[in-house]
């Protein structure tokens, strides 16, 4: 039955978008130039009727530009561009057919010289279905990296120590740039978005509940980064580099070398990053088990070397052999290894007495490789409709190579006994992805979306653990294992979008997505095959009750599926009595969210409320008493429940001086055990402030803070965290050279860490990662080339939603 159903649904929305199709509307296409035959890119198109407004366009970078759903009448068109003299073309008929028109501009004879404008923009603003940060305003970028940006944005929390970012308060969040692919676990999606520059960076989109259009994956919503665009021929190279120093032996360089030329309908582009990051880490863990006569501790202290070193790369081509059609071949990659040698101190006592001393040096590896090949072909359709084309091959190989050297010792730390250990885990993930994606324009007010997806994945994981004896290596059988697993998507979507005069816009849509797993083991016990089906609605309404007023009311369904990396087991020691490894047995999780926005002039206020099923938490803590062992795994949570109340402030104190403030509070709620109804609930705040100020001679200081209070995170409670950062920026050469001086977390608070408490077992648990200290950074940027300003050339691709999954 449940079969049937899942068909049935995708036949559904299938037969819908075939029957949308099949609607004809009135259109009025052209293309603008100049007396030179060439293209005029960005003019403005506006059709007017009985001295009423009716439509507006853009010119693309061909000129062309396209009107669309109209009924039939006489209208008047009028165009308009900066340098060119305004043209107005009267009397155009629409008797039921579309027309084409050339239209050619003459240059204009009086130009304004200089025109200064004022005005206050808002950092952050509230569309139908997102929260809109608009950089623009942010001053002092230069030096800085994109994930420094995303670290002071309001709302967002970057963990660097877990490899997590929250939005809203909300793990589980998925990170696109224009849509591009960002195909990496979520340490190396980390460290790319520290050596990507953040000068290109344009907009940041907060999606706590994002469209249908949207994979349906991801339970903390999406954040989009809104990379700059020129449609300007010409050529453009852009060289960012910077050096960090910093205590704890701290050293970050990291450059970024970008490059595109356009000619025509040809488009090249390509972009190389290189960074590095060495600090000497401190891990911290405590444990401790109460008993009748007095209790059983563990104090591990871990002094880690590591350093993490990334290649980045990117090429591509796209070529428009007209201006309705669009072909682009695309090749991406990494290529990040990640070593570190640790000094790991362990102390044992048993009831209050010490016990046991255990010594364990080890060396790690961590090496990740990926190629992404893309090809897409969009084409615009008569009667103002879109067709897109994706289709990615993805690969990934994954290397991770462990050796420890434990030395046992006794009470008075006499050698009771010697042991080595090696563990090896190699990882191939090999993935296609496929997509369509159809959109049509009903007029001014009405636009329709819909699209399929099917995505074929497919991963090997070899895991072993090896012992040294007389010297030779021996396996380990019950710790290790071979795992493949295959995995198949299908996924379809209609949504629509929908403006009523500017007094509200309604945004509607379903995805439909049917999952089939499959998990081969040599261990009987952990193999599985599931198959699911699931509908996923959204909904946005916004209202407009006056001039300085929106509310925002919006409602989701997501899933979150369980990363790679954590159904491909591995196997991790921070001392002799506590690993961390991986579970292939973690099931989706499944939310529902409601939200509502109000702004009113400057002010922003939400709050929302979000349930979630078998929510997946990482780093949860198990205890085994009898052998005194510590596991730490990801693991589902039955229930989950969290209400958010949150307030955004721009404050300009003067015409040189922007105040940016936030403040959100929430209280999580967790249902550890659904059959005795043991819960789990607490409340947290976040804070966050952002001071620009503009000094003479073209300089600008930044100074950038933020807190976060302790939190539940699962089972177990995350501890608060906080940093201040500090900027100082001068510009050159007509602003084409830039240089910064800067420090970042100037009090070394940036840290991560858990506590975790079994009340049954009298057992409690704390660890500190000590990850982040004071760093300067000399920071430098220069762009040369024939455009006016930088173009970044973004793709869309077909496997947006899978590279989440890898971490």
């Amino acid at each position: 039955m449940k079969k049937n159903q899942a068909r049935a649904g995708v036949w559904m929305l299938l037969l819908m978008v075939v029957q949308l199709s099949a609607f004809a509307q009135h259109s009025i296409t052209g293309q603008i130039e100049n007396l030179q035959q060439l293209p005029i890119a960005a003019a403005s198109v506006e059709l007017w009727k009985e001295t009423q407004p009716v439509q507006k366009a853009i010119a693309n970078d061909s000129g062309c530009f396209q009107l669309s759903g109209l009924a039939p009448g006489l209208y008047q068109l009028k165009i308009t561009a900066v340098g060119y003299q305004q043209k107005l073309l009267d009397s155009i008929l629409i008797p039921g057919t579309g027309m084409s028109y050339q239209i050619i501009l003459n240059t204009a004879s009086d130009q304004l010289n200089l025109v200064t404008v004022r005005a206050k923009k808002l950092l952050l603003t509230h569309q139908p279905d997102r929260s809109v940060v608009d950089l623009s305003t942010v001053i002092n970028k230069t030096g800085k990296s994109v994930l420094q940006i995303l670290e002071t944005t309001p709302g967002v929390q970057v963990h660097r120590g877990s490899a997590t970012i929250s939005l809203a308060g909300r793990e589980n969040v998925r990170v696109t740039i224009n849509g591009k692919q960002l195909y990496m676990p979520m340490n190396a999606l980390l460290d790319f978005l520290a050596g990507l520059p953040s000068q290109q960076l344009k907009k940041i989109e907060l999606l706590t509940t994002p469209p249908a259009e949207f994979d349906a994956s991801g339970t903390g919503g999406v954040i989009n980064l809104i990379m700059t665009i020129d449609p300007q021929d010409g050529w453009n190279l852009q060289l960012a580099v910077s050096m960090g120093m910093g205590i704890n032996k701290g050293r970050h360089p990291l450059g970024n070398l970008q490059a595109d030329y356009r000619k025509g309908p040809l488009l090249l582009f390509g972009s190389y990053g290189f960074s590095k990051l060495a600090r000497l880490e401190d891990l911290i863990v405590n444990r401790r088990t109460e008993k009748s006569n007095g209790a059983d501790e563990l104090k591990t202290f871990s002094r880690r070397d590591p350093f993490q070193r990334n290649h980045t790369y990117r090429a591509g081509i796209e070529y428009q052999p007209r201006a309705k059609r669009k072909i682009t071949l695309l090749f991406s990659g990494y290529n990040n290894r990640w070593d570190m040698k640790a000094e790991n101190f362990t102390s044992q006592f048993s009831t209050n007495r010490p016990d046991t001393f255990y010594r364990m040096p080890n060396k790690e590896i961590n090496y990740w490789k990926h190629q992404l090949w893309n090809v897409s072909w969009k084409e615009e359709l008569p009667n103002a409709a879109a067709l897109e084309l994706n289709i990615d091959y993805l690969r990934y190989d994954n290397d991770n190579p462990t050796s420890y050297h434990i030395n046992t010792l006794d009470s008075n730390q006499q050698l009771l006994n010697e042991q080595q250990l090696f563990s090896y885990k190699n990882t191939a993930i090999e993935m296609w992805v496929a997509d369509i994606n159809w959109t049509k324009k009903w007029g001014a007010q009405l636009q329709l979306h819909s699209g399929i997806k099917g995505i074929q994945s497919g991963f090997s994981n070899d895991m072993k653990v090896l012992e040294m004896e007389n010297e030779e290596l021996v396996l380990l059988p019950d710790i290790a294992g071979e795992y493949k697993l295959k995995e198949q998507i299908a996924a379809a979507y209609i949504s629509s979008d929908f403006d009523i005069k500017g007094k509200a816009k309604i945004k509607a849509g379903l995805r439909y997505e049917l999952t089939d797993a499959v998990m081969e083991t040599d261990k009987e016990t952990q193999g599985y095959n599931r198959r699911y089906g699931n509908l996923f609605p959204s909904f946005h309404l916004q209202l407009k009750p006056g001039k300085q007023q929106r509310i925002n009311i919006s409602y989701g369904r997501r899933i979150n599926r369980p990363t790679f990396n954590n159904l491909a087991p591995f196997l991790i020691f921070t001392d002799p009595k506590t690993v961390i490894s991986g579970n292939s047995s973690l099931q989706p999780g499944i939310e529902q969210l409601v939200q509502l926005n109000y702004q009113w002039h400057g002010y922003q206020f939400g709050i929302s409320y979000a349930r979630e099923k078998n929510a997946i938490a990482g780093f949860q803590s198990s205890f085994d008493t009898a052998l005194f062992k510590q596991t730490v795994m990801a693991a589902n949570i039955p229930r989950h429940h969290q209400w958010q109340f949150t307030l955004n402030k721009q404050l300009q104190v003067h015409e040189k001086w922007t105040i940016q403030l936030f403040a959100g509070a929430y209280h999580r709620k967790v249902v550890l055990m659904e059959e005795n109804n043991e819960v789990k609930q607490k409340w947290h705040v976040q804070f966050s402030c952002q001071q620009q100020f503009r000094l003479p001679g073209k300089m600008s200081f930044e100074i950038s803070g933020m807190y976060a209070s302790a939190a539940l995170y699962g089972r177990d409670e995350q501890i608060g965290y906080g940093f201040v950062n500090a900027s100082l920026q001068r510009s050159f050469a007509k602003d084409k050279l830039q240089l910064s001086l800067g420090v970042q977390d100037i009090f070394s608070g940036n840290k991560y860490g858990l506590k975790a408490v079994d009340s049954a077992r009298k057992t409690s648990a704390s660890n500190s990662y000590l990850y982040s200290f004071r760093m300067y950074n000399l920071g430098f940027s220069f762009k040369i080339g024939t455009k006016k300003s930088k173009e970044n050339a973004t793709r869309v691709t077909a496997s947006e939603e899978e590279q989440r999954r890898m971490n």
